[in-house]
């Protein structure tokens, strides 16, 4: 994405119309594509909130640390504790994890996350996924 030279020095407080509590929609605009900017514009500024600070919405005490997302990661799905116990090379459990959590660089995956890919399979011609590539392809059932 290519933006305007004038908006590279600006900061989370230019999104908002100074001395207010309302989005500047134009900046939000310039800056973002149209379903993100959609998505902040929902976002509500609350007139009691009169400063920010960092809170981790996982603990009750709001302090990010790796032992409480640790916990959560596995009270949210059973099954990654299980796949982390079995008795496999780490590597193998690595990939495991990224393929159950959909964390694999496929073709519509890095389109997703803005690369300029073509989104079709390289031998198939159909569009790839984990699924697709780890299963579906001809190549992969060969």
């Amino acid at each position: 994405m290519t933006m305007n030279p004038t908006m590279d020095n600006l900061c989370v407080a230019d999104l908002f119309i100074p001395n207010t509590k309302n989005w500047h929609m134009e900046n939000i605009s310039l800056l973002f594509d149209n379903v993100s900017a959609y998505h902040i514009s929902r976002i509500p500024l609350l007139a009691s909130v009169l400063h920010d600070r960092a809170v981790w919405k996982l603990d009750k005490n709001g302090i990010y640390s790796v032992r409480c997302a640790y916990r959560n990661i596995m009270e949210m799905d059973p099954n990654t504790h299980q796949l982390w116990c079995t008795k496999t090379p780490p590597r193998i459990k690595n990939f495991l994890w990224r393929v159950t959590r959909g964390c694999l660089p496929t073709r519509l995956r890095l389109k997703a996350r803005g690369v300029n890919c073509p989104s079709n399979c390289l031998f198939c011609d159909e569009d790839e996924d984990s699924l697709h590539a780890l299963f579906l392809c001809t190549k992969s059932m060969q």
